[in-house]
């Protein structure tokens, strides 16, 4: 009989197998999920090199958040008396609501699975679930619950977990179509308050909105010889009244990943950021500075930086065939054997692509929120808490980029002096500002801003890789998101009971409006829906029918197709995947 060495080590028994832990293994499944090891320190965010910056966003993205590093409220914390309605036996020692928040320990435990594949070495088609799910999407199970008014009301909102994969590109385009919206607007000001002056009383003019060549209603604006104007955006669509596109979370209701990364480790761990509360104990649990600058820009740029979706196309024929069928009935470009369109025209709001002209992420550095004491914490712990325009991110970085393409030498074509709205030639418009955009970054709201190049990052950990192709690092990036990022009415079917607030104080978005969810690595991400209601990509298609939708006549459009045309539409987003690590073998 062998004899077994005993050692300092200790021995975990698994499957039948002596499995030797060493020291640092053993110490590694019990510390905490922020040590000095790993903690980066933003005044210093441009001496690291990108990789140790992202393997640390790893660690606060998968590794569970404990007492040590602030998780949870304190007895009196601000969802105290919820908690104690839900667990009256075990409050105060019951840390977790999960009815409003409060629900995990880390981000992995709702972002856990990229779908399912047969593995290399199977004999047979039998599916298992993929390896490197970091960042994927969950099941029902893991669904999140916002609700401020438990327990007065069982359930307000529920959302199922998106995938972040690619998220770093989406934030890029919506970025330059708020930027592209903002020019427009700044042009019809300027042109109403010259003609304000030239004719010595208030003016009227409007101006048709557009953003990667799609419409979002018509922008007026009535100003007077003093400069002082009166927007109106009652006829604006598809993007709220402050012409900002937020690519994320299932109402369009977050515009840069860091706000959201910001306010999900409030509302799901109570783990407070300082750029949201100072360096005040908001969550009453006895420790401030939970989340320094450093380290939200560290699970920020992990997040954002998770390699983009793909498309698997079948290698057989008739796979092939299906897929092709199904794509041309999406896009509506598909003819029946009469030669008629059949086509359902998802894509009028599933965009195939939109185009990204400057390929760089940019990570704000928002600095320390002004909170001096209690009073300045945030009233109610949400899944997005609002920011003043004035110290949102995204609305000044719009607001410095328009002021600087129109100081920009080629601006001239935008017809800057124009005193009418004739004379604003929508088509110039057009023409200029994809160049303009790629020649005018993203300006620096702080020296700790962190700019990361999208197509080639450097030496990076290899869940970052593959990167969508272009032609060089600064060339423009078509970014395959099967979305246009705009908002749609979704009928009375899919809304919610109330109103959802987004990153700016005073936009809300209203119960029937939804934004295009990007349907790039949809296959692996069900249930689908916002609330996972759907079991199926089919179901999900016909769930978008209800009284007042947009997508009524797509739906009926669907219905009428004979079943292997609907197959085959099912077939074509079933290709749409989310990508295992490139250093993890792809399987079958």
């Amino acid at each position: 009989m062998r004899r077994i060495v005993r050692s300092k080590a200790r021995f975990a028994p698994v499957f039948g197998v002596v499995v030797v832990l060493g020291a640092a293994a053993t110490a590694v499944a019990q510390q905490p999920a922020i040590t000095p090891q790993v903690s980066i320190d933003q005044a210093r965010i441009h001496d690291y090199p990108l990789r140790k910056i992202l393997e640390s966003g790893g660690d606060f993205h998968t590794t569970p958040f404990t007492p040590e590093d602030g998780h949870g409220e304190g007895q009196e914390g601000p969802r105290a008396r919820q908690r104690q309605a839900l667990y009256p036996e075990a409050f105060p020692n019951f840390p977790f609501l999960r009815v409003n928040g409060l629900d995990s320990q880390s981000c992995y435990e709702c972002h856990n699975t990229i779908g399912s594949y047969v593995p290399p070495d199977y004999s047979t088609q039998a599916l298992l679930r993929k390896p490197s799910p970091v960042g994927g999407s969950a099941g029902l199970a893991s669904n999140a619950f916002i609700n401020p008014n438990f327990p007065w009301q069982l359930t307000y909102l529920i959302r199922n977990p998106p995938h972040v994969f690619g998220t770093g590109y989406a934030q890029s385009v919506g970025g330059e179509m708020s930027t592209e919206l903002g020019l427009r607007r700044e042009i019809i000001t300027r042109a109403a308050i010259r003609l304000a002056k030239i004719e010595g009383r208030p003016v009227s003019l409007s101006i048709p909105l557009r953003a990667k060549g799609l419409p979002f209603g018509t922008y007026a604006t009535q100003c007077d010889p003093t400069g002082q104007c009166t927007p109106d955006t009652s006829k604006v669509t598809g993007v709220a009244s402050d012409l900002i596109v937020r690519p994320f979370q299932w109402k369009g209701i977050a515009s840069s990943v860091r706000h959201f990364v910001r306010d999900a480790l409030d509302f799901h761990f109570s783990m407070q950021a300082v750029e949201k509360v100072g360096h005040i104990d908001c969550d009453r649990d006895g420790k401030i500075d939970e989340m320094t600058l450093g380290n939200v820009t560290a699970l920020t740029s992990f997040v954002a930086m998770t390699r983009p979706p793909y498309v698997v196309i079948p290698t057989d024929k008739p796979g092939k065939d299906r897929f092709e069928r199904g794509k041309a009935i999406f896009e509506g470009t598909a003819r029946d054997l009469d030669g008629r369109l059949t086509g359902t025209m998802c894509a009028s709001c599933h965009l195939p692509s939109l185009t990204l002209e400057l390929p760089e992420l940019v990570v704000e550095d928002p600095g320390v929120a002004n909170v001096t004491s209690m009073d300045g914490c945030p009233s109610e712990t949400l899944l997005i808490n609002p920011e003043p325009p004035e110290r949102h991110a995204t609305t000044q970085q719009v607001k410095l980029r328009v002021a600087a393409i129109l100081a920009h030498g080629n601006a001239a074509a935008l017809n800057l002096e124009a005193t009418d709205a004739k004379s604003l030639n929508a088509e110039a418009i057009d023409a200029s500002v994809n160049s303009l955009l790629a020649s005018v970054p993203v300006p620096a709201l702080s020296a700790g801003d962190l700019r990361i190049n999208l197509t080639k990052p450097g030496d990076a950990p290899a869940y970052v890789y593959p990167r969508l192709p272009a032609r060089t690092n600064t060339a423009p990036v078509t970014v395959p998101l099967l979305s246009d990022l705009r908002t749609h009415n979704m009928g009375s079917g899919l809304q919610d009971v109330g109103v959802q607030g987004a990153d700016v104080t005073g936009i809300e978005i209203a119960p029937p409006l939804f934004l295009t969810r990007p349907l790039w690595g949809v296959a692996d991400t069900g249930p689908w829906l916002h609330d996972g209601r759907a079991r199926t990509l089919k179901e999900a298609i016909l769930f978008h029918s209800s009284p007042g939708s947009e997508a009524n006549p797509v739906v009926d459009a669907f219905k009428q197709l004979s079943e292997a045309d609907q197959q085959a539409v099912v077939a074509f987003l079933l290709a749409q995947r989310l990508p295992i690590a490139i250093d993890i073998h792809q399987g079958k």
